[in-house]
């Protein structure tokens, strides 16, 4: 509960913003958990080039763009994105945003490294246009 003594939602979906999104390889092997994908998402955040894949910082306002993954198996799903990201990334809970401002619950993966050598994807998408 917060302090304003409303309830924080609980996550029910997934943020992605690089190889898990559809088209890109790691989704492969989520494919078949993920009922619906939804596009056009984003999270308030800072985007950053490794070289292979994206780094979210939740520093900064973003906006980060990505997909919301749903699915049927949600524990299952969380189990097998947390084998595919590591110790390089940790889980958290955000806020999510549509387009049309509608906002969801849901978990992503930030990155647990220093950034502060890596290149900055400053439009908030990876990869880059």
């Amino acid at each position: 509960m917060r302090s304003d003594g409303h309830v924080n939602p609980v996550p029910d979906c997934l943020f992605v913003y690089g190889t898990l999104k559809q088209g890109y390889y790691n989704f492969e092997a989520v494919k078949g958990l993920v009922s619906r994908a939804l596009a056009g998402w984003s999270v308030p955040g800072t985007l950053y080039d490794t070289g292979p894949y994206p780094a979210l910082s939740l520093d900064g306002e973003g906006p980060v763009e990505g997909e919301l993954l749903e699915s049927l198996d949600f524990a299952e799903l969380l189990r097998v994105t947390d084998d595919i990201e590591g110790d390089e990334y940790v889980r958290v809970a955000v806020i999510a945003r549509s387009p049309d401002g509608a906002s969801r619950a849901a978990w992503t993966y930030r990155y647990a490294w220093d950034v502060s050598k890596l290149k900055l994807l400053a439009g908030g998408r990876w990869p880059e246009p």
